[in-house]
């Protein structure tokens, strides 16, 4: 990595990281020094953008997909969306009312979750889970993907439904973070599940209160996810998207 002085306001994160190591000094604290080397900015720049990014933006491809392939959903989203009227200029204070949209977020994110197994981990000592003994430094993943499709904890997980998370009166449920945890759970838990839930919603409203999306005639959907280590996105495939009048 190459770093530069910047001239001006710094444009972004790394602009700002890469202007604090040019202030370190031989006096600077150590710690400082440690977590401003280059190789600790290349992977705080990393964890931003696919953390930040990437589970964002594949949590939404899944939506569209989901939306498309089930149009009473996409009905019930637009009728909540539309009955909003202006107040949708404000979507801080509309998430309250999205009750419906808010559920189609939370079954997208177990159906599909955007990160099938969290991070990895080291067990510190010899310890035992669930009857099988795990020695010291053994790595070791969380099976989102596993939970979030196992039918003891959920009916029918291989079909798309938001209704499961609503209550009969319309209102949302109380998540089960035992059954349901696309951000982890714990101590290292994702930093970033309000700043997620908050922009997702935002594009969702902002989407389909201007479009509506299907799937061509020719087109078969295909909902297998290309698994990775850390994201589970689908496969490119073609969607119409119409301007809703």
């Amino acid at each position: 990595m190459v770093s530069f002085y910047f001239k001006g306001d710094a444009r972004d994160i790394t602009d700002h990281l890469l202007l604090l190591k040019e202030e370190l000094t031989p006096e600077s604290d150590e710690n400082a020094k440690e977590s401003l080397t280059d190789t600790r900015i290349l992977q705080s720049v990393l964890d931003i953008c696919i953390a930040g990014t990437v589970t964002s933006s594949d949590t939404l491809k899944w939506m569209v997909m989901y939306v498309a392939a089930n149009p009473k959903v996409q009905t019930k989203i637009h009728k909540e969306i539309d009955d909003l009227e202006n107040n949708l200029d404000d979507l801080r204070r509309c998430r309250s009312k999205m009750t419906y949209c808010e559920a189609v977020v939370r079954e997208v994110m177990r159906i599909r979750p955007a990160g099938p197994v969290a991070l990895r981990h080291k067990t510190l000592c010899d310890t035992e889970l669930g009857g099988y003994d795990i020695p010291k430094d053994t790595i070791v993943y969380a099976n989102i993907w596993a939970i979030h499709h196992d039918p003891k904890n959920w009916e029918s997980p291989e079909v798309f439904s938001p209704e499961r998370f609503l209550e009969k009166d319309g209102s949302l449920k109380k998540l089960d973070t035992k059954t349901w945890l696309p951000f982890g759970s714990g101590k290292r838990k994702c930093v970033g599940e309000a700043l997620a839930m908050a922009e997702i919603m935002m594009f969702m409203a902002l989407f389909f209160h201007r479009f509506r999306v299907s799937f061509p005639p020719d087109v078969q959907p295909n909902f297998e996810p290309m698994m990775f280590e850390i994201n589970a996105t689908p496969f490119p495939q073609k969607i119409s998207v119409q301007k809703r009048e």
